[in-house]
């Protein structure tokens, strides 16, 4: 169980190799549940949830839906996964007015229209993004726009394209969805990209392609050539079409939910909001009729796992060391996560000036740690020892 001990400058990886831990028979009986077609996992604290998942992930090829009820929640799911190595995509719903959240979806739905080698496997989500809708991808695949220093180009054809498309020709491209003509110049701003694009002809041939920067207008990166996306946001469940992400996952789906009282008390909101998100859920309901499916829980379940709070630890940083040798006299592998380089060297100075050399610091974090007795690993961030929280990951953590 013993790993090399990160110090401040080493580059953060994977919090934890699921692949370290032996055996544990909750587990293995949680996947023989799961390979019949239904199981669920109890008595799971902090970021335990993710670290099942992410043993479960490895046994299967099937793609992962991993479903929490709020945004906050999924977005602390995909920070644990991420901590035990697993590469999740997190679908961000679509919000009201949110560019960022539009923006993001887009990007996500590039993702899963890709070729199956290059598709992610596991998306987390919070039950309202899983409802709305994303391009199809058949529609990703035909609204690229290809360019290259050197070719031809009609830039008059090409604003035709993109209006067409859904983009709004304005003075100057500032926002997502924005494309400005101004003689042999042409700006775009994809929906789905962080940086608009500067486009410069001379006598119908393209001079320069340039990212720029829409607030000051100031190049950013000079490009040889550039392919970007022009698929447009498709709307909200009231007013949206596309396809579900439900769908996009194919039949060998993994339905998995996290903490799914609280999915049920969001769902029931949701259902009540519109009848759109009511025909929504039933869609959703009916489209999971066959695919295996996964409630992971801090209440106890079908198959009860031996995991712990960590509430106890929290007892500053003068006394945490003394509290964390204590932990570990057993043989208990002791990790302390820490959110930044200077943190984790101010930690691990205090940990070494009090003989604690045997406590691992990594550069890092989860949504609220655990211990693991059965396989004698105990996970506690370095703010949770001097009981601080962070801001908007622990608001919502139910699973401490």
């Amino acid at each position: 169980m013993s790993a090399p001990v990160q110090t401040a400058g080493q580059a953060a990886g994977p919090l934890l190799d699921p692949e370290e831990l032996g055996p544990d028979p909750a587990l293995e009986a949680l996947h023989k549940e799961l390979a019949r077609g239904k199981a669920s996992g109890g008595n799971l604290w902090g970021a335990s949830q993710a670290l099942v998942l992410a043993r479960l992930v490895r046994r299967t090829k099937s793609a992962w839906c991993v479903v929490a009820s709020t945004e906050a929640e999924a977005a602390g799911v995909h920070e644990d996964l991420a901590a035990f190595g697993v590469d999740a995509l997190l679908l961000p719903a679509r919000g009201e007015s949110d560019a960022e959240g539009v923006r993001r979806r887009l990007q996500a739905a590039q993702q899963l229209s890709a070729p199956p080698p290059r598709r992610p496997r596991v998306v987390v989500a919070s039950l309202l993004s899983v409802l709305e809708p994303l391009p199809a991808p058949d529609e990703v695949e035909t609204k690229w726009l290809h360019l290259q220093t050197g070719a031809q180009l009609d830039l008059e054809a090409l604003m035709t394209r993109l209006v067409d498309a859904g983009f709004v020709r304005t003075p100057l491209a500032e926002k997502p969805g924005e494309a400005s003509l101004r003689g042999e110049i042409l700006d775009v701003f994809p929906f789905a990209s962080e940086l608009p694009l500067r486009v410069e002809t001379f006598d119908g041939t393209v001079e320069s392609l340039r990212t720029f920067d829409p607030l000051d207008q100031r190049s950013v990166d000079r490009l040889a050539q550039a392919s970007v996306c022009l698929a447009s946001d498709t709307g909200g469940i009231e007013d949206g079409e596309g396809a579900q992400l439900v769908e996009l996952l194919g039949k060998d789906l993994v339905w998995a939910q996290i903490e799914p009282m609280r999915i049920s008390d969001r769902a029931e909101g949701l259902r009540i909001r519109s009848p759109s998100h009511q025909r929504a859920l039933m869609w959703t309901e009916q489209a999971l009729e066959g695919r295996k499916r996964l409630d992971l829980q801090s209440l106890p379940a079908q198959v009860v796992f031996d995991t712990r709070s960590v509430q106890s630890l929290a007892v500053g940083v003068k006394d945490s060391p003394a509290a964390l040798l204590e932990a570990a006299k057993d043989g208990t592998r002791v990790v302390v996560p820490c959110r930044t380089e200077a943190e984790l060297a101010r930690f691990r100075a205090i940990l070494d000036e009090q003989g604690a050399g045997a406590v691992e610091t990594r550069l890092g974090g989860v949504s609220k740690g655990f211990r693991l007795p059965q396989a004698k690993l105990l996970v506690v961030n370095h703010r949770e020892l001097v009981g601080v929280l962070d801001e908007g990951l622990h608001a919502t953590c139910h699973r401490c």
